[in-house]
């Protein structure tokens, strides 16, 4: 156990960003590992992302921005919080303490991985309001009333990075990552908490009438304030 997350960090903070590098993926198995990790090592990890950052990448190196992004969100920050308990009300602000919303879990995890918000106030947004206030509306998409077999094809053609998808009454993380398509959100319904699922036979996700995502991972201009504010006190 010891000696697979010692590796999982070494992956995470150490590796540099060539163009023959990939970002870590984690497994299922991974996560659940990683979920229980001693929560003392958060703020740890948070701290870090600084000069992780810093020394892999620039403000004009977009590819390496939108890797370490998505690495600093997906590999660094989720992690910790899978299983933390859903509740309506949830504002916790520590992972496996207390209960989380959906829109505060968004929310926090994007402040924690050094996105400069305020969390309270775009937590109580609605999931559409949440996805403009973030993400140029080049990026962003509207699907109302199609399958979820058109909704998959929609993601797989926009291709591969992560997306905040916002639905009827709900919102959350959609990964397309190199071993699937993932959602990732504080649950509702079972497990009644932060889960990473299957996004095309997520239940949640095939019942909303209405979905609207934005790709994080391909505004560069969102990439460049996310790295300037994170690095600035450096």
């Amino acid at each position: 156990m010891r000696l697979i997350i010692f590796v999982l960090l070494l992956s995470i903070i150490g590796c540099n960003y060539s163009d023959n590098k990939k970002i870590t993926v984690l497994s299922n198995a991974t996560v659940d590992s990683l979920k229980r990790l001693n929560m003392e090592n958060y703020p740890t990890t948070k701290k870090n992302i600084v000069a992780y950052v810093y020394r892999n990448c620039s403000v004009n190196e977009i590819p390496h921005l939108q890797k370490a992004f998505i690495s600093v969100v997906c590999d660094s920050i989720i992690p910790y919080w899978i299983g933390t308990k859903w509740n309506f009300n949830g504002i916790t602000e520590t992972p496996q303490q207390g209960t989380i919303a959906c829109g505060y879990f968004v929310a926090t995890v994007l402040r924690d991985a050094g996105v400069k918000l305020n969390r309270i106030a775009l937590s109580q947004c609605a999931s559409e309001e949440l996805i403009q206030k973030l993400i140029n509306k080049k990026y962003i998409r509207r699907y109302r009333n199609i399958s979820q077999e058109a909704f998959i094809a929609a993601i797989r053609h926009t291709g591969k990075g992560l997306y905040i998808v916002g639905l009827d009454n709900h919102t959350g993380f959609i990964y397309y990552a190199n071993d699937g398509i993932w959602f990732i959100h504080s649950s509702y319904i079972t497990p009644g908490s932060v889960a990473r699922q299957d996004a095309v036979h997520n239940s949640i996700l095939t019942s909303s009438k209405y979905r609207i995502t934005g790709k994080l991972s391909d505004d560069e201009t969102f990439l460049m304030w996310w790295y300037r504010h994170l690095t600035s006190g450096v």
